[in-house]
């Protein structure tokens, strides 16, 4: 198989606003044990793209009649992934701001769970 631009020099502008995008409609921003990007669909190159330009994981599931697959980054990774796609961002700015920033505050800080209970408020917005 040939490689691509992307895998060959990282990932292009293009590839940092499509990823904005699939985390704007299909993602989840948060924080666990420390910053987090999750992506969840039955389609398996919406996880397989992100996953060979970027990194992480990739785990599979049975809901209903469907397999649904799942791109994992977590720590470090998430929040570099996050800064660099937030330019691009439309839906879920703030939420990638709380969680690429919020790791610089300690885990059981008062900060941190402030921001914490900011990122949950946000994710119950409807647009």
């Amino acid at each position: 198989m040939e490689s691509t631009r992307s895998e060959e020099l990282g990932p292009t502008l293009t590839d940092l606003a499509w990823l904005a995008g699939v985390i704007d409609g299909e993602g989840y921003v948060a924080f666990k044990n420390g910053p987090v990007i999750e992506v969840d669909s039955v389609s398996p190159s919406l996880v397989t793209t992100p996953a060979r330009l970027f990194g992480g994981s990739i785990t599979t599931r049975q809901r209903n009649d469907a397999t649904v697959f799942r791109w994992a980054v977590y720590g470090k990774n998430a929040e570099e992934i996050l800064k660099r796609v937030m330019p691009y961002l439309r839906y879920k700015t703030a939420q990638a701001k709380i969680v690429a920033n919020g790791s610089k505050y300690p885990r059981n800080s008062e900060m941190r769970k402030s921001q914490s209970r900011r990122l949950k408020k946000l994710r119950r917005q409807r647009f």
